[in-house]
This record gives C-alpha cells, structure tokens and sequence, in this order.
C-alpha cells in the first residue's frame, strides 16, 4: 500500500514538473515570437525613410517658421523616444499609444498642412486598456503611404473607441503609382494580437477603409 502511495506521488511529481517545463516553454516561445513582431514594426519606424523625411521638414521650417521649427524638433524626439522604449514592452496603454499618435500626426500636419487632418475621439475610462505598441501609428502611417491627398482633397483619419475597441478610419482615395500593399503592417498586427488573446483585429472596406482593434483589459498586478 505504501509503495502504491509512494508511486502515485512520485508519478503526480513527474507529471506536475513536465507541464509546468511544457508551460514555461511555451510562455517563452510566446515571448520571442512577440519581441521578434515588435522588432520587425521598430525596424520599419526607424527606417532611413522616415528619417530622410523628417530632416526634410525640419530644413524647410528653419527658413520659414523657426518657432514650428523648435516644437518639430520637440514632438519627433518624442516620438523616437517612445518608440525605442515600446521595443521592451509587449503591451502599452491606450493612454500613452493615444499621447504617442498625438505627436506623430503633429508632425504629419506639419509636414502636409491642410492636406492631413485628423481627429481623435477616445473615452477616458478605457486610457488604460492596452494594445499592442504602434498599432495605431503603423494605421495611420498607411493611411498617409496607400493615398493620394492634397489640399483640395484632403486625408482626413479618424481615430475613435467604441464598445471596448479602438478604430482607425479613413476614406478610400486614389492609390500612388508603384506603392506596394500595407498587407505587411496588418500582419504584424494581427500576428501581435495572436499573441495575447483571441479576439480579432478586424478590417471592413468599402468606401472607407477601418480597421478595429480590441482594446485589452489592464493588468491589474502590474
């Protein structure tokens, strides 16, 4: 009888260390899928592009309004700020995503006037939902990369909550010529997503293209 006890204890030991290694390894899996996605989206935000572009807006505001010029500088190391601090973090709040996107189509209107507008509409109980970072900013930057705007017809993104999800929105326009799909930037997305819950990251086109983006509960421990 004792032995019986003993080999039952001794085989729940066995069973209770394989599946908290399996778990252990699994969460680390998870963990470097996930820092490999963020990488991939912070390699495409400190591309030269980007750069180029805004070194090009700062040479053109120094010759024609140096106090824009001094905010310019302000917001764009705000924003390379945020994004080399989102590279250690694999979810980040609504709150400091929505301050982030604030600088950035700053730094849009600046660089394109009346041609980009923006509005941002987010309820205040759900700032410290979490998302993914940069999934607003890589929608909005697609926005601005997949369609031809000007001051007469003008890009406008919407960027609201609703219903515990947050929606980028904007209308559909002309495409620039040789300008390849942002199939890219929704895949690393929803890949992030996958990562952290099963609801999904949903696209609706028609004469508007939305994208929604569930909004995740706060860690309450962290």
């Amino acid at each position: 009888m004792v032995l019986d006890i003993l080999y039952v204890v001794f085989d729940f030991l066995i069973y209770s260390y394989k599946y908290y290694s399996q778990g252990q390894i699994q969460n680390a899996m998870l963990v470097r899928k996930q820092m490999q996605l963020q990488f991939e989206a912070l390699r495409t935000q400190l591309s030269p592009h980007y750069l180029f572009n805004s070194l090009n807006t700062i040479s053109s505001l120094l010759y024609k309004d140096e106090n824009h010029t001094e905010d310019y500088i302000r917001k764009l190391a705000n924003t390379y700020q945020y994004i080399l601090a989102s590279d250690r973090k694999q979810l980040i709040s609504l709150k400091d995503e929505i301050d982030f996107i604030q600088d950035y189509c700053y730094l849009l209107k600046i660089r394109f006037g009346e041609a980009f507008r923006y509005h941002i509409k987010i309820d205040e109980e759900l700032l410290n939902w979490t998302i993914p970072p940069m999934s607003i900013q890589i929608l909005v930057e697609n926005a601005v990369k997949h369609n031809v705007f000007d001051d007469d017809n003008p890009l406008v993104v919407d960027i609201v909550s609703s219903n515990h999800m947050a929606y980028v929105r904007n209308k559909i326009m002309k495409s620039p010529a040789n300008r390849e799909s942002f199939k890219i930037g929704l895949s690393n997305i929803k890949k992030r997503y996958s990562v952290f819950t099963d609801k999904k990251v949903n696209v609706i086109k028609n004469d508007f293209f939305k994208v929604e983006l569930p909004l995740l509960k706060p860690n309450k421990n962290g």
